[in-house]
């Protein structure tokens, strides 16, 4: 695994501080804002963040907007939004949204995590769950099962695919649309803050969510086999069996993501306001401290970034 260093950073905002205007006639009493956006499971991880940037840096102001992940990457490409930092759910968003349309030149992967199920102190059978009984309980009367939209989150086509996964690994045939059908699409929202607040207020049961998104809500969390889970990088090749058919590039488009290793990555757009700014918040990010802080929220932390897209080589 290749690591991230100080030169692939500073090579990720070169493209961007030609573009870039910084006026350093800016009064400074006015402070100057970074704006990052990312996906809803990085939220509260990144709200720390802000708060330990603003203690280094006084005059400046870190406003976080949080979103899925595609929803995220076509404001940028369809609405005009200008982030100085974009954080997605999957590399894949880069790669086939905002990297084919120069928005981006290169990003860094930066931790993972792990798809399971999301639950609350009023979630019917939650005692009865175990590692081979889940896809039962799911299925049994009065259960409300709520799941992403595959068109706007990461989780969502996850989901899908880990239906596809748990049929071949338990070996129940038509497992996968039973909990498809266990999870209808009057409970499917865009945003996985809207599903774990329905957990919380008792109007669902059970979600298909990270591991973070628990911790960080306080909720209670089911794992699931690792064959199915998309947390093992040595299990990308099994995971790339499963492919969920999802929204494209254009209206009526539609694309294949393939199952990977669940993987975050960052990056500056081109377009960026602040990129030094945006350069110095990815070193946090990247850093001890960042990595301290993603664990604690329940994160499978990385020893050091992965540069990726056009980036060019760089030395462990």
């Amino acid at each position: 695994m290749r690591g991230s260093s100080p030169r692939f950073l500073a090579w990720l905002v070169l493209g961007v501080l030609g573009s870039a205007r910084i006026d350093a006639s800016r009064p400074s009493p006015e402070k100057t804002v970074l704006r990052v956006q990312v996906a809803t499971s990085l939220g509260a991880a990144f709200d720390g963040l802000a708060r330990i940037f603003e203690a280094a840096h006084p005059n400046v102001e870190v406003k976080t907007e949080t979103g899925a992940s595609l929803l995220l990457a076509r404001r940028v490409l369809d609405l005009g939004s200008r982030p100085d930092v974009i954080a997605v759910a999957d590399p894949e968003v880069f790669d086939e949204l905002l990297l084919p349309e120069h928005v981006i030149t290169g990003y860094v992967s930066f931790c993972g995590n792990r798809l399971g199920l999301l639950y609350g102190p009023h979630s019917k059978h939650a005692k009865d769950l175990t590692v081979e009984n889940w896809h039962v309980v799911l299925r049994r009367p009065r259960i409300r099962v709520g799941r992403a939209d595959p068109d706007a989150a990461p989780a969502g086509y996850r989901t899908l695919m880990l239906f596809d996964l748990a049929e071949s690994h338990y070996g129940v045939p038509g497992l996968a649309s039973e909990l498809r059908h266990a999870a209808p699409e009057e409970s499917i929202r865009s945003s996985l803050a809207q599903l774990a607040a329905l957990v919380e207020a008792g109007e669902l049961d059970y979600v298909f969510d990270y591991e973070s998104s628990a911790k960080s809500r306080k909720l209670g969390f089911f794992a699931l086999p690792a064959e199915i889970d998309f947390s093992d990088p040595s299990k990308a090749t099994h995971y790339a069996r499963v492919t969920a058919d999802v929204a494209g590039r254009s209206p009526g488009e539609r694309m294949a993501a393939r199952g990977a290793p669940i993987r975050y990555a960052a990056a500056i757009p081109s377009a960026a306001a602040e990129p030094r700014l945006a350069l110095e918040f990815l070193r946090l990010v990247l850093g001890p401290r960042g990595r301290e802080v993603l664990k604690e929220m329940g994160f499978l932390v990385y020893p050091r970034g992965i540069p990726s897209g056009r980036a060019p080589a760089v030395e462990p």
